[in-house]
């Protein structure tokens, strides 16, 4: 009977296990990130994750876990509450949509397909934040958070597949 438990928990871990890293990605992003005493807007990893395992196993990372881990960087960022909620979304639905297209592709294939959904995630989080304060804001922040979580996107790549291996032996 413990066997049985315990090989049900390991289960519900790994089936759970690309929500709780997206989880882990959204609090990665609150550790300061920078160079000497220049601290940059840090790389947007619960972006990098909701791409990854939406292209991966999008069936163990659904749409409302995308939502809620949104809504909590909105909380823990501060921005306008429900900006990153939006902004995942959207980035999970163009990842899903596109999924066909850049499954078994090339590393740098995809690499470009997370380029384009950083570019219009980004875009879109600098548009709805000048709008909600009504003012004119420079995109520098976005662009540099872009760049980096582009950068940073091949870190996550490497060991995304072994994950995935996992989970299938496990599930």
């Amino acid at each position: 009977m413990a066997l049985a438990s315990s090989d049900n928990l390991r289960k519900y871990f790994w089936t759970a296990f690309p929500s709780l890293s997206t989880l882990f990605c959204v609090l990665l992003s609150l550790v300061p990130f920078g160079l000497s005493s220049t601290i940059l807007a840090p790389p947007n990893f619960g972006l990098i994750a909701i791409f990854l395992w939406t292209l991966s196993r999008p069936d163990l990372l659904p749409s409302s876990i995308v939502f809620l881990v949104g809504l909590l960087q909105d909380l823990l960022w501060g921005g306008p509450f429900g900006l990153w909620a939006f902004v995942f979304l959207v980035g999970y639905g163009l990842t899903l949509s596109q999924r066909t297209f850049l499954i078994g592709r090339e590393f740098g294939f995809t690499w470009v397909g997370f380029g384009l959904v950083v570019v219009i995630c980004s875009f879109l989080a600098w548009i709805i934040t000048m709008l909600f304060h009504g003012q004119w804001l420079a995109p520098y922040p976005a662009i540099v958070q872009g760049v980096l979580s582009a950068a940073l996107y091949p870190l996550f790549a490497r060991v995304t597949p072994w994950f995935v291996i996992r989970i299938a032996r496990e599930v």
